[in-house]
């Protein structure tokens, strides 16, 4: 009796998936997979844009994948996202996931840790650690982000300033994010 529900929950992961590979299928005809992650590019100041271009090419997959991703990163533990507990649409996600990563990582650090999860091919665990790899949360890692800011110069070209305006409230937004510590208002002015 029991199979009969097993078999109804098989049979809509199915058609789910069914239904995602198609979509996939037809976005991958407009959209180009992204490019392999080159290992001398594996640096924490690569990261920033590496990462911001790879949530991009998620969203495409789901209208709610840079949401989960942003819930992913700020798990406590890996435990949290065990893909065991994980609902079988989730699963289906984590895995495209995973596999869209496999073939971005062939090289370098992150090709290790690609290969560190392979057993569950769990994406949404993959793309924590590589997070934590080059974001990590330490307050020497915060010091430096403050120490940057606080070390900022202006170029004295007109023409480049508008740029570094940007450029210095961006960093600005990123250390606040990553320290959940404001910028004192006082620095901005000194600066």
């Amino acid at each position: 009796m029991a199979a009969a529900p097993l078999e109804a929950e098989g049979a809509e992961v199915a058609a789910n998936f069914a239904r995602f590979a198609a979509a996939l299928d037809d976005t991958l005809k407009v959209v180009s997979k992204p490019k392999e992650w080159n290992a001398d590019e594996q640096t924490a100041a690569h990261w920033a844009r590496w990462s911001f271009q790879m949530k991009n090419y998620f969203a495409l997959l789901h209208v709610q994948m840079q949401e989960w991703l942003t819930i992913v990163e700020a798990t406590d533990s890996e435990a949290q996202l065990d893909i065991l507990r994980m609902t079988p649409y989730e699963k289906m996600y984590s895995r495209v996931i995973y596999s869209i990563l496999v073939q971005v990582l062939l090289k370098g650090h992150c090709a290790t840790l690609v290969l560190q999860r392979q057993k569950y091919m769990n994406g949404f665990r993959l793309w924590r650690r590589l997070k934590e790899e080059f974001e990590p949360h330490s307050e020497s890692r915060f010091h430096g982000m403050l120490t940057a800011l606080l070390d900022f110069t202006f170029p004295q070209d007109k023409n480049q300033i508008k740029a570094s305006i940007v450029k210095y409230e961006l960093a600005i937004d990123k250390y606040e994010a990553a320290s959940s510590d404001d910028f004192p208002d006082r620095f901005k002015k000194a600066t």
